[in-house]
């Protein structure tokens, strides 16, 4: 009678483990954990990896939610993968290191890496699709107090620069420069300070809120320009402003078509 080989059911590498963290997140690797573990009979434990970085994803996707965007954008894009698949190796190790240094010194293959980041890439399908779910309808929330009151202070300033048309056609260079020095600019540049401010504050702003605000810079910066345009051909006496100026308010009337679009 020949003898049978026995065959050992195969466990996935640490690399495959980190494989799938990197692509879908804690939850992919404590999938792929809770594989090792089943096949080392320990599937309790390798339930409660699971629910435990279950737990941990979801408050990562809270965070970028939630957390104030100015705070995650300083956070480089590596960094949060490259700790969670170092927090899940380490897990690995100490739940079956020993197991894993047993088979790597007698030779006993490990499962396939591609399977490993299957599980990573279909995590990270269906986690994904469910943040989207939750996520796109706060774009849907009322704006913060602060927003508002943002968007109040900037259109009264706005509103005191009403009578720009007016003043640009009919008023002489020597005056028109006087009102850009003396009126205009100044509430321009206090707009702009407005936008600054509700960068750098907490207020947490949805992706249209964003957007508004990224348009209403760009807005503010042509406005702006509007009136340093003239003052430098003023200046130095040049008469090339009207055609320069016209070009920005073509510039202007495309953000605006853009921030109605998203009322």
């Amino acid at each position: 009678m020949e003898n049978e080989e026995l065959e050992i059911p195969k466990l996935y590498s640490y690399l495959g483990i980190c494989l799938a963290t990197f692509l879908g997140g804690p939850l992919a690797g404590g999938i792929v954990i809770y594989k090792n573990l089943q096949v080392l009979e320990k599937q309790r434990k390798g339930l409660t990896i699971v629910i435990s970085f279950f737990i941990f994803q979801t408050l990562l996707f809270c965070s970028i939610i939630f957390i104030p965007k100015n705070f995650v954008n300083q956070i480089p894009n590596f960094l949060i993968p490259f700790i969670t698949a170092l927090i899940v190796y380490h897990t690995s190790k100490k739940l079956f290191g020993e197991e894993l240094k047993f088979r790597e010194i007698n030779h006993i293959k490990s499962k396939n890496n591609l399977k490993a980041v299957g599980i990573g890439l279909l995590v990270l399908l269906i986690s994904s699709s469910v943040f989207l779910s939750f996520a796109i309808p706060m774009r849907l929330l009322s704006e913060p107090e602060e927003f508002e009151e943002f968007k109040s202070e900037f259109a009264l300033n706005e509103a005191k620069t009403s009578d720009f048309n007016e003043h640009f056609f009919n008023l002489s260079d020597s005056e028109l420069a006087s009102y850009f020095q003396k009126d205009y600019l100044p509430i321009w540049y206090e707009n702009k300070e407005l936008i600054q401010e509700i960068k750098e504050s907490d207020v947490y702003l949805n992706w249209d809120m964003e957007k508004k605000l990224e348009l209403l810079e760009e807005y503010t910066d042509k406005r702006i320009l509007i009136g340093e345009v003239f003052l430098k051909d003023y200046k130095n006496r040049h008469a090339t402003y009207i055609e320069d100026i016209n070009l920005i308010m073509g510039d202007i009337q495309d953000i605006l078509r853009e921030l109605e679009e998203l009322s």
